[in-house]
C-alpha cells in the first residue's frame, strides 16, 4: 500500500512539474514568437500636405475624397494635417519655412524650389501636356493665315495688341506662353501682345465676359471656353512636347526618414491616376464635389477628362525631358543661373518599384 501511495504520490507532482514547464514554454515560446513579427512602425506624429485647389492636382482631390490617405495611419502617421493654398508660390514659402512634407503643386514653383537649394524632389507627375493657347475664332483666323507675325498683323490691323489672359509669372501657364512667344521669334519678355496675369477664377471670368482675346490655360476653363465660342489655337505640346504640369514633390527628409510614407504616397497617387483614366464617369463627381459644383459643374468635369488636354499619369519618367527643357528656358531666359540634372529634380526609385509589381499609371 505504501508503494502504491507514493507513486500516485510522484504521479501528482509530476504532473505539477509537467504543468509549470509547460507554461513557461508557452510564455517563452510567445516572446519567442514576438520576436520574429514585423515591428509595429515607427510613429510620426503630424503629416503636413499642401495643395491647390485645381484641376491638375486631381489625383490628391480624389484621394483625398475617397479617404485614401487614411491608409497613412497604419504607418504610424498619427494626424495627417491638409493646408489649401491659393498660389504654388506661397506652398515653396511654407516648404521653405519647415511647414510642409508633401507638395501637390505646379513644375514651376517646384523648379523655383530646386533652383534655390530647398530640399525637395519629385516623385510623381500628376499630367502631362495640359496646357493650350484658347482665343476667338477670329484670331484663330489671324493665326492660321498669317503664322508667326499673327500677334504684329491683329496690332496692325485692330490697333491694339492681342490680350492674352494667363496665371501669373512663376506658373507653368505664365512660362509656356513665354515659350510660345520665343517660338514664334520674339523675345519673351518683351512680346507683340498684352499678357495678362491673373489667377484661375479671373481667367475664366475674363473668356466669359470677353475681356480678352485668348488664354493659355488648361482644363477645365478650356472646356468651358469651348463651350462660350472659343477654340483652341495651338496646344501646348506644339510649343513645348511632353511639358509637365502638376506634380507630388516630398522632402528629402521624408524620403530618407520615412520611405514607406513616401512609397504609400505614390502608390495612392497611382491608384488615383488610375480611377481619372478608367472610371471618368466617377472621377467627374468627385472633381466636381471638391472643386465646387458652381464652379466646376460634373458635366463640365466630364467633358474635361474626354478633352486631349487630360493626359493624367503618374510615371515621373515622361515628363523628364520636358522639365528639364523647361529648366533649360528659365536659364535662357528667366535670368535663373543654376542648370539642374534629372537626379536633382527628380526621385524615381518609388514609381520604379510599384511599377514593377505592376502597379502602373
Amino acid at each position: 500500500m505504501s508503494l502504491g501511495f507514493g507513486e500516485n504520490k510522484m504521479t501528482r507532482r509530476s504532473i505539477v512539474v509537467i504543468i509549470l514547464i509547460l507554461a513557461f514554454l508557452m510564455v517563452a515560446g510567445g516572446y519567442y514568437w514576438q520576436s520574429f513579427k514585423s515591428p509595429s512602425p515607427p510613429t510620426l506624429e503630424i503629416l503636413r500636405i499642401g495643395y491647390l485647389p485645381i484641376y491638375p492636382d486631381a489625383q490628391f482631390l480624389v484621394a483625398y475624397q475617397l479617404e485614401w490617405l487614411n491608409e497613412l495611419k497604419k504607418l504610424g502617421v498619427e494626424e495627417i494635417k491638409i493646408v489649401k493654398f491659393e498660389q504654388g508660390v506661397a506652398m515653396i514659402q511654407a516648404f521653405a519655412a519647415g511647414e510642409l512634407d508633401v507638395l501637390y503643386v505646379g513644375i514651376d514653383p517646384v523648379l523655383v524650389a530646386l533652383e534655390k537649394g530647398l530640399p525637395l524632389r519629385v516623385v510623381a507627375a500628376n499630367i502631362m501636356n495640359p496646357l493650350a493657347l484658347v482665343g476667338s475664332k477670329e484670331l484663330a483666323r489671324y493665326y492660321e493665315e498669317y503664322g508667326s507675325t499673327f500677334l504684329e498683323k491683329w496690332r496692325e490691323d485692330k490697333g491694339r495688341p492681342v490680350r492674352i489672359a494667363t496665371l501669373p509669372k512663376g506658373t507653368t501657364p505664365h512660362a509656356l506662353l513665354s515659350m510660345f512667344f520665343e517660338k514664334l521669334g520674339y523675345d519673351p519678355n518683351n512680346p507683340p501682345a498684352e499678357v495678362l496675369p491673373m489667377g484661375i477664377g479671373a481667367v475664366r471670368a475674363a473668356l466669359l465676359n470677353n475681356e480678352v482675346d485668348a488664354a493659355m490655360i488648361m482644363e477645365p476653363v478650356v472646356t468651358i471656353a469651348l463651350e462660350k465660342g472659343y477654340t483652341i489655337i495651338v496646344e501646348g505640346r506644339e510649343v513645348l512636347p511632353g511639358h509637365p504640369g502638376a506634380v507630388l514633390a516630398v522632402s528629402l527628409d521624408l524620403i530618407k526618414k520615412r520611405p514607406d510614407i513616401v512609397e504609400k504616397l505614390v502608390e495612392l497617387h497611382i491608384k488615383a491616376t488610375s480611377m481619372l483614366n478608367d472610371d471618368k464617369e466617377k472621377a467627374a463627381k468627385i472633381l466636381s464635389d471638391a472643386i465646387g459644383t458652381e464652379v466646376l459643374p460634373v458635366e463640365i468635369a466630364r467633358k474635361a477628362l474626354n478633352s486631349p488636354l487630360s493626359n493624367f499619369i503618374s510615371n515621373p519618367h515622361l515628363i523628364v525631358n520636358g522639365t528639364l527643357e523647361y529648366q533649360k528656358f528659365r536659364v535662357s531666359y528667366m535670368g535663373v543661373k543654376v542648370t539642374l540634372k534629372p537626379s536633382d529634380i527628380f526621385e524615381t526609385s518609388f514609381y520604379d518599384k510599384l511599377a514593377g509589381r505592376g502597379e502602373k499609371g
